[in-house]
């Protein structure tokens, strides 16, 4: 008796808290229904780090696509076609929009984080971000790795997107995957290092790949070679650091190789 009595209790309960949302949403509704947008908030969260988009650059991209707002019903915004044109930018890496009940249409957004800027001789003009991204160099200068030179990368000069994206059940090229994988994952090695973050300013890919590094302290070109086993070569760059340019001096030496096991060989 006492366990069908609870059950009812919980039944009723139940169905009364169905009742109320209910109710709150339609009355939420009719709210909304009568409300006339004020304007538009736009909040860039990480805008003291990036400035690749603006909050006038969201109001012109919107303009551009004749998507209003101003005077209009709040159930009339057209969110989706708002979503649809913040989703389309390619420095935006997450969205988020919404009304309240104050009139305003608002945007919270946050944008992709560069990892590497290339700008090479044949053509390349990008960032590639942390989730693997490629988005165009703007006017927007952000203090990251360059990549120079001549390197062949597995996509198109204009391409914008993911760069392990596939394209009709197919990858965009079959040649120079390894390549960008191994320089994504050497940039990142130098990103997480505090000194080779601070010491490597330049990524020069000369013919077949090969990797020049030019350094922020010391006159000469260092030629890593290929980027495979990288790590071994930059350890012995390290030694050669601490125990060979103290008695040499940091400006004797104008070429740097580090490709033969155990050796560093140096040209004046």
């Amino acid at each position: 008796m006492i366990l069908k009595r609870s059950l009812i209790i919980n039944i009723l309960v139940w169905t009364a808290l169905i009742v109320y949302m209910v109710f709150a949403v339609r009355h939420c509704s009719v709210r909304n229904s009568g409300i006339v947008c004020s304007g538009l908030n736009i909040v860039v969260k990480d805008s003291a780090r990036y400035r690749f988009v603006t909050p006038q650059s969201i109001e012109d991209i919107l303009k551009s696509k004749g998507i209003g707002y101003d005077s209009v019903r709040l159930d009339s915004v057209n969110i989706a076609g708002v979503e649809r044109a913040l989703a389309e930018n390619p420095y935006i890496k997450q969205y988020k929009v919404y009304t309240t009940l104050n009139g305003k249409l608002n945007i919270e957004l946050r944008q992709r984080k560069p990892l590497v800027r290339i700008q090479s001789d044949n053509g390349y003009k990008i960032y590639i971000t942390d989730d693997m991204n490629v988005v165009p160099v703007n006017n927007f200068h952000v203090d990251v790795p360059v990549v120079t030179g001549m390197p062949q990368l597995p996509f198109d000069k204009d391409f914008i997107g993911c760069i392990f994206a596939e394209t009709d059940g197919e990858k965009k090229s079959d040649e120079n995957n390894d390549f960008i994988h191994n320089l994504i994952n050497f940039v990142n090695f130098l990103n997480n290092s505090t000194f080779w973050s601070a010491q490597i300013v330049q990524i020069n890919v000369i013919s077949g790949n090969q990797i020049e590094l030019v350094p922020r302290a010391g006159d000469q070109i260092i030629l890593l070679g290929e980027l495979d086993g990288y790590k071994a070569r930059l350890d012995k760059l390290m030694k050669f650091y601490t125990k060979g340019l103290p008695y040499e001096g940091w400006n004797r030496y104008k070429y740097i190789d580090l490709r033969f096991k155990d050796q560093v060989i140096c040209r004046t």
